[in-house]
């Protein structure tokens, strides 16, 4: 709840309870003192509160509460219930208020430390903050007062735990035998007094606690990788896989423990038997498919960048959607694991599958337009992008994909009657989001342009730094076009200046400075900014290589000039401009 909501949620209530309120101010109780008719109206108001609370009138609630407060300030139960709440709902915001509201807790377990869920409340909030001193007096208090409940030792063994020297470690120990004296051996006892061992180095305490519960519940599978896991922590796997083993064979379908016996191969270094473990649990029938999920994304972790295990990784993935055809997740994941190693193409093919199946995530479509994309397939790209037109035709973020993949496959007009959908449903449904006016804006001014529709383009461009003043797209573009079309080039300098203030290693930007320095006849500072786009950038378009050819003729160096040139011929060899200033060795206008 913003403060604004919370400033209008109060002065509706108040409106509405105004009369009441004030008729209870106004009008005491004949022959009552004031200071007792106001705390009679404070408990009202309170039990009023408690009320709505329980009805989920939560702003009614907070309203009440503060009013409360206002008549009897010294109520500690008041206060702490605020502070409570101000903690919760608007402390993350608001450190004074977060510290406040703790402050009145704290005033209430003082007073009232038997006010048991009050307390448990404070107890909570002291250790989330690290309080470790505050937390072992609140839940000392507790215990003395409430011997009996399970959960007050419990967050006494953990505080004192928290604490950490010798004297309050070996407390906490005490409290969990007492606890498991009363409710008998648990994982929950037994993992943290292990803890508490290893805290004190303790190591053969440690371990018996866990080997402990295992043979008293031999066939629970929880103790037995507990069992495990505190071996494996000591540094002594041989006893580890005994209980991984012992796990796995009483349940076949328990994906843990297939989990904790494969990652025991893995940490031994038995590469064979740990790959093994993980096609063996793939192929099985009865095994979750989330645990079979969870396994592979482990061992892909290890090995997915090893050319030489890809074809094993391809099989193992043909394992699982042999099993799982139509599982969302397998698709995503062997996705996933295509765009790590590059393969856009077939991580675009597997997206695509996924999505016949569940097509109710715009995100998802969007990844696959950006999958094609990567892979260069631009027809597909738009074919994706009017896929999820079919099922988001009202999204002006779909629509405004779908214009840029027109001007992706040069279908400039389409990409103008797209691109102005997209800005019409924008200012319908997320006016406020500047951002995407700004950019749908400037990808209509692109489609202008590439139309020769230059005027259109810059008017666009204008509407764009008007929704968004600092788009280093519209900035960049804009600039570019206007040193192209030699019109106001000092309005483009001061654009394309603002963006290498931004972003001053960004090749793109820096080509765009130096052509726009070029029009102005600055070479020799066109040059600078242009050899440092050729040092940054790591493969130099035919246009990048062209603008340094055309800046180092008219800086006097024409063999460099030439040997630019010819690397944009090769670049884009139908160019015919380029080919005269090759055969020519001599710069000629467009």
């Amino acid at each position: 709840m913003t403060e604004e909501k919370k400033q209008g949620t109060r002065k509706g209530l108040m409106s509405i309870l105004a009369v009441v309120l004030s008729a209870m101010v106004l009008l005491p109780a004949y022959g009552s003192r004031p200071d007792d008719d106001r705390q009679r109206r404070a408990d009202y108001i309170y039990m009023e509160a408690l009320r709505q609370n329980a009805l989920g009138n939560h702003d009614a609630y907070y309203a009440l509460l503060e009013r409360a407060s206002q008549l009897s300030p010294d109520e500690t139960v008041i206060g702490s219930d605020l502070g409570f709440y101000d903690i919760a709902f608007f402390g993350k915001n608001d450190s004074t208020l977060a510290i406040n509201g703790l402050e009145k807790m704290k005033a209430h377990f003082d007073a009232h430390p038997e006010d048991y869920y009050s307390s448990l409340s404070y107890g909570a909030l002291v250790g989330r903050i690290g309080d470790v001193e505050e937390s072992v007096r609140v839940w000392s208090m507790l215990d003395s007062l409430f011997p009996t409940k399970k959960d007050v030792a419990f967050s006494l063994a953990q505080a004192l735990t928290a604490v950490g020297d010798t004297a309050s470690v070996m407390k906490a120990i005490s409290v969990f035998d007492r606890l498991e004296r009363a409710t008998g051996h648990s994982l929950m006892i037994s993992g943290n007094r292990a803890n508490s061992y290893l805290m004190l180095g303790d190591t053969v305490n440690a371990i018996k606690q866990m080997t402990d519960l295992a043979r008293e519940t031999p066939k629970d599978i929880t103790a037995l990788l507990a069992a495990g896991d505190i071996y494996m922590a000591m540094h002594r796997p041989d006893s580890a896989i005994i209980y991984f083993d012992r796990a796995c064979e009483l349940d076949s379908t328990s994906g843990p423990a297939f989990y904790k016996r494969a990652s025991y191969y893995q940490a031994t270094g038995d590469t064979v038997r740990y790959e093994n473990e993980i096609v063996e649990a793939l192929q099985k029938d009865n095994l979750e498919l989330e645990v079979k999920l969870e396994l592979m994304r482990v061992f892909l972790v290890d090995i997915y960048d090893d050319s030489v295990r890809r074809p094993q990784i391809e099989s193992l993935f043909a394992t699982l959607l042999d099993a799982h055809p139509h599982e969302v997740d397998v698709h995503k994941l062997y996705a996933s694991y295509l765009v790590a190693v590059k393969d856009f193409a077939g991580a675009a093919e597997q997206q695509s599958y996924a999505l016949d199946i569940d097509p109710s995530k715009l995100e998802e479509w969007m990844g696959l337009y950006s999958l094609y994309a990567s892979a260069g397939d631009y027809k597909k790209q738009l074919e994706a992008g009017q896929s999820a037109l079919r099922y988001f035709p009202d999204d002006a973020r779909a629509n405004w994909y779908v214009a840029i993949a027109y001007l992706q496959n040069d279908d400039y007009k389409s990409g103008i009657a797209q691109g102005e959908k997209a800005l019409e449903l924008a200012w319908k449904n997320d006016s406020t989001d500047g951002k995407l006016l700004s950019d749908i804006a400037c990808t209509i001014g692109d489609a202008f342009y590439k139309e020769a529709e230059t005027d259109s383009a810059f008017m666009y461009y204008e509407k764009s730094l008007t929704y968004n003043p600092d788009n280093q797209l519209a900035l960049n573009n804009c600039a570019y076009y206007l040193a192209c079309e030699n019109r106001d080039l000092d309005r483009a300098e001061e654009m394309i200046s603002q963006v290498i203030s931004k972003d001053p290693d960004n090749p793109t930007s820096l080509d765009t400075y130096a052509w726009v320095l070029f029009k102005k006849h600055e070479y020799k500072s066109a040059l600078e900014f242009m050899e440092r786009a050729l040092e940054l950038e790591e493969e130099p378009s035919a246009e990048l290589y062209h603008h340094a050819g055309d800046i180092y003729f008219m800086t006097g160096e024409r063999d460099k000039a030439v040997e630019n040139w010819k690397e944009a011929l090769k670049l884009d060899p139908e160019n015919d401009l380029l080919k005269r200033k090759i055969n020519h060795k001599t710069f000629f206008y467009e």
